[in-house]
């Protein structure tokens, strides 16, 4: 149903999410949607009703592969830049598969791979939180103000969303005890250094990020050396508050994924601005 509305009427939408859906061949011979969308997608790898990889389903209807219709919307979007991948986190079955497309000109095409998944949504991914994170703020007029993946200045972002300056967890309290403080600064004319501290003298890490840009509507995707290691993090801004919502090392090792911790599965807290 969905596909089939934006299909015939995309300028009524901001963005789309396909839960466990298909797209038909009758549907997509004449699909020429009138503008790109943000997307959000889930599949199961074996499911048995929609197959993953086309053909008829359980009713006869011809449909296209999984990958056919996320290659159809990526192209849609403007997605020219390599796929980030990563694994959602958790140790208990089945393995869920992240592929993001943040560098694309018109908005953020996220897919869910389920490997072995039929036609439902597993528990372990919170298919509902997703939704609500990923369509939020994403209203046309935000969607016609911004160009998508638009690279620029470190510092004009950094500055152009307030980040400069002090975030904390609380900054009504000290750092310490759990109470973590991000500070961001301009070094160098252009880079920005983002140093985490849980205690007056305990720094977790410092990274001079050099590299920047909006991969979305109050998202902004980030690059920087951490003790001569490139990492990759994606932010989420809301107001004067972040979240590190993706985070992996340049060769692949995940550290955030989907607003979670890789290591544990535990939810990436906010940071508010102090001061």
């Amino acid at each position: 149903m969905a596909l089939r509305m934006i299909c015939a009427d995309a300028g009524s939408f901001a963005a789309i999410g396909l839960l466990i859906s298909a797209m038909s061949e009758v549907t997509g011979a004449d699909c020429r949607p009138s503008k790109p969308l943000p997307a959000l997608m889930i599949n199961g790898t074996a499911d048995r009703i929609l197959p993953y990889a086309g053909g008829p389903s359980v009713r006869r209807d011809p449909l296209w592969s999984t990958e056919r219709l996320l290659g159809f919307v990526r192209a849609l979007d403007g997605c020219a830049a390599a796929v980030q991948r990563s694994t959602w986190p958790g140790r208990s079955p089945p393995t869920i598969e992240i592929e993001r497309s943040a560098d694309c000109a018109n908005g953020p095409v996220i897919f869910y791979r389920v490997v072995g998944g039929g036609h439902e949504v597993p528990g372990s991914l919170d298919a509902g939180r997703l939704l609500l994170d990923f369509f939020r703020d994403r209203t046309s007029v935000a969607r016609d103000n911004r160009a998508g993946s638009q690279a620029g200045s470190v510092r004009a972002l950094f500055e152009k969303y307030d980040l400069v300056g002090a975030f904390a967890h609380d900054c009504g309290k000290p750092v310490g005890g759990g109470n973590l403080y991000i500070f961001h600064r301009v070094v160098g004319g252009d880079n920005v250094e983002r140093a985490q501290m849980s205690g007056a003298t305990r720094q977790d890490f410092k990274m001079v990020v050099d590299r920047a840009a909006e991969s979305g509507p109050n998202e902004l995707a980030i690059s920087g050396t951490i003790d001569a290691r490139r990492f990759d993090m994606l932010l989420r801004i809301e107001g004067k508050r972040m979240q590190t919502l993706e985070s992996a090392t340049e060769g692949g090792q995940t550290v955030i994924a989907g607003g979670h911790f890789a290591s544990g599965g535990a939810p990436v807290p906010w940071f508010s601005k102090c001061g």
